[in-house]
């Protein structure tokens, strides 16, 4: 008798990340589609729906970018994919696959994912943690996902750092952690920097967070400074997480995961400083094992449930 496939989707700001899974977690087959995030999308229902067209999936999850009802499933907003704001996206890739589904927002399914067969695997309370362009969050309590009262516990990158302002924010507050320890407050950092007339191997323009990772490996001081800024707030940021929900384990996971080795000294420096010795004694930050897959995975277990 062949096991059923489950079936995962992650939709980013500028791709859907498909993944078909057997009953136990190992990945069948993964795919990837571009999709354009300002047009409805009824259109990439309809492109996922012939791309897994010889699969019949016995369920299927979907996590998205932005503010989700999970019950309702509808996209409440999302600023990475304007298209998708306001759409009952549940139903509508439902009616275009032919299954009940299930949907949760991108970070949810990443903690579930890391959760279930990554590095979170095994504890009761882990805290995934995306960084990337932004910075969020999702929380696994005793082995259960915790969306909050209004379904968007985990948002740790927009938890304050700064009391006294800081950069704006696209949340509309200021000093979140996201706009200091993100790839895009790097990419900002070293941008006014180098404004400011220090002197770099980075080239003012056009540059990514991974060039200014790249210049710190190579001994860059500027660049080396701003990753280790970059660290030290996340570190305050975790400290808030490791204070309030006391998790077993913290999972790092995202593009600018990939830079840990120039974040984590400052990153536990800043952790063990600010918050309580007891809950750090008992917490483990490490590397998620999943990569980019880990939100898709997610996905296809949250249809599972």
């Amino acid at each position: 008798m062949t096991a059923p496939v489950h079936l995962g989707l992650d939709v980013g700001g500028s791709s859907i990340k498909i993944v078909a899974v057997d009953p136990d977690g190992t990945v069948l087959r993964h795919d990837r589609l571009e999709i354009d995030p300002r047009r409805h999308p009824a259109e990439a229902a309809e492109r996922v729906a012939a791309r897994v067209a010889d699969l019949a999936p016995a369920t299927i999850g979907i996590g998205s970018a932005g503010t989700i009802d999970a019950a309702a499933g509808v996209v409440l907003e999302s600023p990475n994919l304007p298209g998708w704001s306001g759409v009952a996206v549940r139903d509508l890739f439902s009616t275009s696959l032919g299954r009940p589904l299930a949907i949760d927002n991108d970070a949810n399914c990443a903690a579930i994912g890391e959760h279930w067969l990554g590095a979170g695997r095994g504890a009761r309370s882990v805290v995934v943690v995306t960084l990337g362009t932004g910075i969020g969050g999702g929380i696994v309590l005793e082995d259960r996902i915790w969306r909050g009262a209004s379904g968007t516990a985990g948002e740790i990158g927009h938890v304050p750092i700064l009391a006294d302002g800081g950069p704006p924010c696209p949340c509309g507050s200021r000093g979140c952690l996201e706009t200091l320890a993100s790839a895009t407050a790097i990419v900002r950092l070293a941008g006014e920097r180098l404004a400011a007339g220090e002197a770099s191997r980075i080239r003012p323009g056009a540059f990514t967070a991974q060039d200014v990772a790249a210049a710190a490996r190579a001994g860059d001081d500027l660049a080396r400074r701003v990753m280790e800024s970059a660290g030290r707030h996340l570190g305050i940021g975790l400290a808030v997480l490791v204070n309030l929900v006391n998790p077993e384990r913290v999972v790092l996971v995202g593009g600018l995961a990939g830079a840990w080795d120039l974040l984590e000294d400052s990153t536990r420096r800043a952790l063990s400083r600010a918050a309580f010795r007891r809950p750090v004694a008992a917490v483990s930050v490490v590397l998620g094992t999943l990569g980019e897959l880990a939100g898709a995975i997610g996905a296809a277990r949250l249809g599972m449930l």
